[in-house]
């Protein structure tokens, strides 16, 4: 009847109901347990990576401590004997921490071992770079005042690992909105600062003018005068990019000789050459300088017919890169001072050796600074190195094995050489090796 329908209806509601309720709930507490199961395994997982990596870090750590001899806990690891042989060269302490300086930014990409070298050196030249500021603010100890990295170039991110590094605190990045001419590409590109605030430059302006102020640009004066215009002290102004002068000359290393000879590998604008003669007293036989970049040839060309410093007589200037062999190479052009030779450069250029230019000549100093091809250019001066013994100033930054294979190399030429490390900027770039003789 119509009664009892009803009621099995009822029931069947409520049958419906808790079953639903039921599956419901079930559905929850797997849903719980499934999750529950989830962020256990995900933690354990995540906790094996993170041991993991630690693990290899540390492998990665010991093996690096091993190879340069880099302090770990208090002790010395064993020095590798290429390492070793170099250390045995190298005349003072100075030249020593520079060189471990120079294999931390090889194989670390972290510019504070030289900062701390270049702080406890009186050789920067300059009161306001960075290094005179990161010796006060570290001599200071805990301070208030902000610290404010300006621009994203990749010369602020190599900046920003080595403030870091050395424990000076960085309050803020501040995003540049300076002229066109003062940007890169690499404005663009976002970084992973390390939890450090990025502030535009209306926000630095407005409520941050009081702040000490490091520059992130190679062209640092450019912007000290647009910071200044907008109303930041030039006190608060420190630069990234600095270099200090007389590099190659290092005054406490080489003297010079009546009748120098000199070989200017990567003569630039013939400024080098310049200084050697101001710096020898114009005491000097005869200059070869060499340039494959053929703007700035033309450029030295200019100079020696204009600069009463040059006698052209005594200039010796070829349109040529430095080689271990006379020979065509591959080269790019049109970049001044960086153009270098590479496997894919546009142009095609004359390379000489020094041995073939000299043609057993005497020669009294060679400087070398070509952009990655030091090494070709002294197997190419070999005969005119041991028959002379040559005072060298060779650069030894272009290349992360050169600290190691460039001095060996001198030494296995001219066992009785002396070396010195000398590094002369703020960046990682312009670290010479000198190499002498005893006084001849």
């Amino acid at each position: 009847n119509g009664e009892e329908l009803n009621s099995v209806k009822q029931l069947l509601k409520k049958l419906r109901w808790k079953w639903h309720r039921d599956i419901t709930t079930l559905m929850n507490e797997q849903a719980s347990l499934f999750e529950k199961v989830i962020n256990e395994e995900r933690t354990a997982l995540l906790a094996k990576m993170d041991e993991e990596r630690a693990e290899l870090l540390e492998k990665v750590e010991n093996l690096l401590r091993s190879e340069v001899g880099i302090p770990n806990g208090g002790k010395m690891a064993p020095l590798s004997p290429k390492v070793s042989a170099v250390l045995s060269l190298l005349q003072d302490e100075e030249s020593r921490e520079l060189f471990f300086a120079r294999l931390e930014y090889s194989q670390k990409g972290t510019l504070a071992p030289l900062y701390r070298c270049l702080m406890e050196s009186d050789r920067t030249g300059d009161p306001v770079d960075i290094i005179s500021f990161l010796r006060d603010r570290l001599n200071a100890g805990e301070t208030s005042e902000e610290l404010v990295v300006y621009g994203r170039t990749w010369l602020t991110k190599e900046l920003f690992i080595a403030v870091k590094d050395l424990g000076v605190r960085i309050d803020f990045i501040c995003e540049a909105e300076s002229p066109d001419w003062l940007r890169t590409e690499e404005d663009a590109i976002e970084y992973n600062w390390m939890g450090i605030p990025v502030i535009a430059e209306d926000e630095l302006l407005r409520s941050h003018k009081s702040a000490q102020i490091i520059t992130g640009f190679i062209e640092h004066q450019s912007v000290v005068d647009y910071l200044i215009k907008k109303g930041i002290p030039a006190s608060h102004i420190w630069g990234r990019h600095t270099q200090w002068e007389p590099q190659y000359l290092a005054p406490d290393i080489i003297h010079p000789h009546k009748h120098e000879i000199y070989v200017d590998g990567g003569a630039l604008d013939l400024q080098n050459t310049v200084e050697f003669i101001d710096w020898c007293h114009g005491e000097y036989s005869s200059v070869y300088a060499f340039k494959p970049d053929l703007n700035n040839y033309r450029a030295c060309l200019n100079r020696i017919k204009n600069d009463p410093a040059l006698d052209p007589s005594r200039i010796h200037l070829f349109h040529a890169a430095l080689w271990h062999e006379d020979t065509i190479l591959n080269f790019e052009d049109g970049y001044s001072g960086a153009s270098n030779i590479n496997d894919y450069g546009s142009s095609a250029v004359q390379a000489r050796s020094i041995d073939s230019i000299l043609q057993g000549a005497p020669v009294t100093f060679i400087k070398l600074d070509i952009e990655g091809v030091e090494m070709d250019s002294l197997v190419g001066a070999k005969e005119s190195i041991i028959k002379w013994k040559p005072r060298l100033a060779i650069c030894i930054y272009h290349k992360p094995e050169d600290p190691i294979e460039i001095p060996l190399y001198i030494q296995n030429l001219v066992p009785e050489y002396k070396m010195y490390i000398r590094h002369y900027s703020t960046c990682s770039a312009e670290t010479v090796l000198y190499c002498v003789c005893d006084d001849r």
